[in-house]
């Protein structure tokens, strides 16, 4: 409002300020910033890899996240699954909500064509605030 009314005449905020107090105007504030930090939502998952992020073997340790990409069709969610001892992208999924539906079902997909049955019992799932992660340590 005070650099509006400076175009004619000049004045001071404090001037503007008082007037508007005494007329009963209020300035329209700007919108407030999105905030999508909610607290602390569910269970932290143990630390089981003590930020060891390297493996001896292949199918020791398998790791996922979450990555959003702005497009001009809207937001898009890639969530790769890798491998940790080569560091190799053994599967992926693209999909418009990021949930967890979209790790899970790559992630199983993959169990079933890499590892047999009995080595299942070693799977640790390993949730973040942000982000989830999925990490295989194998049995063997």
């Amino acid at each position: 409002m005070t650099f509006k009314l400076r175009e004619t005449i000049k004045i001071n905020h404090k001037k503007v300020q008082r007037i508007m107090q005494c007329l009963g105007l209020k300035g329209k504030c700007k919108t407030q910033q999105y905030r999508s930090y909610q607290g602390k939502v569910g269970r932290i998952a143990d630390n089981l890899l003590q930020r060891d992020f390297t493996a001896t073997q292949p199918n020791e340790k398998w790791a996922t996240d979450i990555t959003e990409f702005k497009c001009a069709e809207g937001k898009l969610y890639l969530s790769p699954i890798k491998d940790l001892f080569n560091n190799e992208i053994i599967a992926y999924d693209l999909a418009r909500s990021p949930n967890f539906e979209q790790i899970s079902l790559t992630f199983w997909g993959q169990i079933s064509k890499y590892l047999s049955f009995s080595a299942l019992s070693g799977v640790i799932r390993n949730s973040f605030l942000k982000s989830t992660a999925l990490l295989f340590l194998s049995s063997e």
